[in-house]
């Protein structure tokens, strides 16, 4: 009796862990997508990570559950270093104009302070 309870519930934890892992990959897909569609209007390239989203919804049709969370979880993460990067270029080339705006204000500033030197000395 305690042997038929045990397979029981084993085999109900198997099913159960069978489940979430489905439910899952299943959210890490859609997470996937969502991150898909900022990087494609976004306007950067991203073929081999959306062919591995691909690969990954595949895999979920062939409830290869464990496999597919792997590659849409990589291919999320992917998709965040490609939006960061991307993120981090448009603040440095903001940082840079930046600093040569300061730059040049400051180059004007040096011009007016001499110009009223002279003024000054002239008085």
């Amino acid at each position: 009796m305690t042997i038929k309870l045990y397979f029981i519930l084993s085999s109900l934890l198997l099913l159960v862990s069978c489940a979430s892992n489905s439910a899952l990959a299943e959210a890490s897909i859609k997470g996937s997508e969502s991150l898909q569609k900022t990087t494609n209007q976004a306007s950067i390239p991203s073929k081999n990570t959306d062919q591995k989203l691909k690969e990954a919804k595949e895999l979920q049709d062939l409830d290869k559950t464990d496999e597919a969370l792997v590659l849409s979880q990589e291919a999320s993460l992917e998709y965040r270093l490609a939006l960061a990067q991307n993120e981090r270029k448009t603040l440095q080339e903001k940082h840079d104009s930046l600093k040569k705006e300061i730059a040049q204000t400051e180059e004007k500033l040096k011009k007016m302070n001499e110009k009223l030197q002279s003024l000054k000395g002239k008085k």
